[in-house]
């Protein structure tokens, strides 16, 4: 059985995905929707395992052909999952499993790319290396609700830890991931954490809407050259800071998140 992404996929074969995301608006409309399923169907099974996990029923639901999860986020739910679930045969076995698929797919994509793949890749690669956890933050520039250009400075190292969130209206991924954002901001504001989203939008009304719709009560902002200095080439993005200015991590979602957090401020 295949999951709504890959048949959504397979309806573009012999095309190039990115450029049908880009040309078919009703196309793009289709994988965002069918991201945000997905999704919410991986958060569903996480949330089952981590509420029960000592439940052989969360070991067979994650046995499943049909079950659809990253084979990364599995890695990280079952580091966390006692060992009913992380030690169980079937669990061992479809992680396994989706780590050859992986090497598989990466070797198969390695054989395929063109050159100008391949320099898109070393660009990329070149972009993930731009922050490095342990130095300072890079400053760079953004526009507030005013339209007032502003340094990410004015926001960042004033002695709280601060989440640099990019992210989009129009990202699926990114609203899926709000509502951690914002438990986690509502639960440790008072502690000394903070948040600052800054959009790619180049819609204000589309942005502004968001904002409401997701209920995003922390500083919000519109970048100018912040994407840029922090080579983003995929949303969302974060980067957490410590009140010093030092980036102490990247790319926390979900759990991550929340789990980092406690560890630094309960």
């Amino acid at each position: 059985m295949k999951s709504n992404i890959s048949l959504v996929m397979s309806q573009k074969s012999g095309e190039s995905f990115r450029e049908a995301l880009k040309r078919d608006t009703a196309f793009a409309a289709i994988w965002r929707r069918n991201v945000e399923i997905d999704l919410a169907q991986r958060d569903s099974i996480r949330a089952f395992v981590e509420e029960h996990q000592n439940s052989l029923v969360g070991v067979f639901l994650l046995s499943l052909k049909e079950v659809s999860i990253y084979h990364s986020l599995l890695e990280d739910m079952m580091s966390e999952a006692s060992s009913v679930f992380a030690q169980h045969v079937l669990v061992k076995d479809k992680l396994e499993k989706m780590r050859q698929m992986a090497r598989r797919f990466e070797a198969e994509r390695e054989k395929k790319m063109t050159p100008e793949e391949r320099e898109e890749q070393k660009k990329r690669q070149a972009m993930d290396a731009k922050i490095k956890i342990g130095e300072r933050f890079p400053n760079a520039k953004v526009k507030d609700n005013a339209g007032e250009i502003k340094q990410l400075s004015d926001y960042v190292g004033k002695g709280k830890y601060v989440l640099i969130d990019f992210w989009a209206s129009w990202c699926g991924p990114c609203r899926n991931e709000m509502p951690n954002v914002k438990a986690a901001y509502e639960k440790y504001a008072s502690k000394g954490f903070e948040v600052i989203s800054i959009s790619i939008d180049k819609k204000q009304k589309a942005w502004r809407t968001a904002i409401e719709e997701l209920g995003m009560n922390w500083t919000q902002v519109l970048n100018v050259d912040a994407a840029d200095v922090y080579g983003i080439y995929a949303i969302p993005k974060t980067f957490l800071v410590d009140p010093e200015g030092i980036v102490v991590a990247k790319d926390l979602r979900s759990k991550k998140l929340e789990k980092t957090l406690f560890n630094l401020l309960e």
